[in-house]
């Protein structure tokens, strides 16, 4: 229901009511008209079919059954000045008609009495959506910031979802008005606001984020959050969006807190395509690019990347787009990005945290380079005396990096050469991968062409190479 909605709705009802001077009320505070009002001759002025006189109109909305077996009893309502009938939720539960508001904007069968708990947390929610800037800022829905002030509680919906209780106005608890909607979530709320009012506010850019816990109300600290995208989680307390890493998060909620909802295609929209789902129970590896958590892999961002985009910023410059890359490629790529662009993050020396997990005999191909004169794997566009940080000082550690040829082996500790050898590596660390299959065979049969030795280089009894007797 919409605030204007709301406001109208109160002032029929303080017209109604004379300004809200002595009324009768029933057990659940709902508006009850003068004894006999309904001509039934009961006195109670329920209106009730089975006690009307005939001809007479219902002072209450008609009745009707619900549940899987229509075992449920779901009475009709009197709100202000209009009899709303009962109706059955697509949950089978009991609703009201919200056609037959006296005003608003809500359509259809909404559920009457939706349950929630109390929350001093959403109250203040509230407070940040008020349209009248001048009010008492008090925890509390303030729907008629004038002469008839009404205010209702903030809760906590069962899904997690900050509200309003839309029941009886806490400060006109006698005034026989009770909206009978219950615990209303922010986005069933804010969808039928009217600009200006909480429908004109992102939530995400509020300091306090309408999510709760469903079993106290209080801000959560675990779990995920109705109304956010899977990738998005908390910001940590005190912190807003974005995050250090540039992506957006929730403001002032822990980070073990994400979102619930699957991405939709605008939020993709404003994604880099590189960036695409670390898997449906996945979150962002140290050290690793960049992914959206709990998201599926085949999902990615769709903003497209080209050399001049702000996403690259973070991305060291030895990370290239995979799109044309050579299959041999071992390194990092960018999907959905073509080979030419690459990140911009400059890497002038070793010891950079970029570099922190790449393999020492990896070391840059030069400033602006994308290979070296020896044609080993380099790290492009980074200066050719920066190399990784993780030691290789054993057959199986290197074999264990990169299938390598077993003639290629280690410079020695701490020294980059230009020549083919692996720069920082012992001179006995070699490749697995053989180069011939029988070490002293010739020809086809030990795996070189005719006429050609197979030579064990390293004293492993791997094929090292194929040479010409003489």
């Amino acid at each position: 229901m919409s605030l204007s909605s709301i406001r109208r709705i109160a002032i029929m009802g303080a017209l109604a009511l004379g300004a809200f001077g002595a009324v009768g009320c029933g057990d659940d505070g709902d508006k009850k008209p003068a004894p006999d009002a309904g001509g039934d001759g009961d006195g109670d002025g329920d209106g009730d079919a089975a006690g009307q006189d005939a001809g007479k109109p219902a002072l209450v909305g008609k009745s009707t059954m619900c549940g899987a077996n229509k075992e449920i009893l779901c009475e009709g309502h009197r709100l202000v000045t209009a009899n709303v009938d009962a109706c059955c939720t697509t949950e089978d539960t009991c609703g009201l008609n919200a056609d037959m508001f006296p005003a608003g904007d809500l359509t259809g069968c909404i559920r009457r009495d939706a349950p929630g708990v109390p929350s001093d947390l959403c109250g203040s929610f509230s407070d940040q959506v008020e349209t009248d800037k001048d009010a008492v800022k008090d925890d509390k829905l303030l729907l008629i910031p004038g002469s008839v002030p009404l205010k209702f509680p903030g809760c906590c919906t069962p899904q997690g979802l900050c509200g309003a209780q839309l029941s009886v106005p806490t400060n006109l608890a006698m005034s026989g008005i009770n909206l009978h909607l219950g615990c209303m979530g922010f986005d069933q709320l804010a969808s039928s606001l009217p600009a200006g009012d909480a429908g004109a506010v992102d939530p995400a850019s509020l300091p306090i984020l309408p999510f709760c816990n469903p079993v106290d109300g209080t801000a959560p600290t675990t779990g995920k959050v109705p109304g956010a995208p899977t990738f998005t989680c908390g910001c940590g307390a005190g912190a807003t969006s974005p995050g250090a890493d540039g992506f957006p998060c929730l403001n002032n909620l822990a980070k073990e807190v994400c979102g619930a909802d699957a991405p939709t295609a605008a939020q993709l929209a404003a994604v880099p395509e590189f960036i695409c789902g670390c898997g449906a129970d996945k979150t962002p590896a140290a050290g690793a690019l960049p992914c959206l958590a709990f998201t599926a892999a085949e999902t990615c961002g769709t903003a497209v990347v080209d050399d001049t985009s702000p996403a690259l910023a973070a991305i060291p410059e030895y990370i290239c787009g995979a799109e044309g890359a050579p299959a041999t490629n071992t390194l990092p790529t960018l999907k959905n990005v073509p080979t030419a662009v690459c990140g911009k993050l400059a890497i002038e020396a070793s010891g950079h945290p970029a570099l922190a997990m790449l393999p020492e005999f990896l070391c840059g191909c030069g400033d602006g380079l994308q290979s070296a004169a020896n044609t080993l794997p380099c790290l492009r566009n980074v200066a050719d005396a920066a190399c990784g940080a993780v030691p290789v000082t054993t057959d199986a550690e290197l074999a264990a990096i990169a299938p390598l040829p077993n003639g290629l082996c280690g410079c020695g500790d701490g020294q980059v050469k230009a020549t083919a050898c692996l720069d920082n590596v012992p001179t006995d660390v070699c490749g697995s991968v053989a180069k011939c299959t029988t070490v002293n065979g010739t020809g086809t049969a030990a795996g070189c062409p005719e006429g050609q030795l197979c030579v064990d280089g390293n004293d492993d009894g791997i094929g090292a190479a194929c040479i010409t007797p003489g």
